[in-house]
């Protein structure tokens, strides 16, 4: 069975990706990755972190921003996305 390569461009992208994630506060890169890379509803990520519903809010709405501008600010990060419709945190 045939094995697919290791795509090294996309992997960069990730790097980059998280190394930006790196740069936000730890309460709102938690709450970022909860919803947008784990998909957890906000009240679970609430429940989790055991804050209240406004709290998490409050940070992911810190953090969809920051993250929208370090995206903008990283130039192979924004084409990537671009290319593949923009990129949206708040999606």
């Amino acid at each position: 069975m045939p094995v697919r390569g290791v795509d090294s461009e996309s992997r960069q992208l990730l790097v980059r990706f998280y190394a930006l994630l790196e740069q936000l506060r730890v309460n709102d890169r938690t709450v970022f990755v909860l919803r947008h890379m784990e998909g957890l509803k906000l009240e679970e990520i609430a429940e989790r972190m055991e804050v209240s519903l406004a709290t998490v809010k409050r940070w992911l709405s810190r953090a969809t921003h920051d993250v929208s501008i370090l995206v903008e600010s990283d130039r192979e990060l924004s084409a990537h996305f671009r290319e593949q419709g923009g990129f949206d945190a708040r999606g």
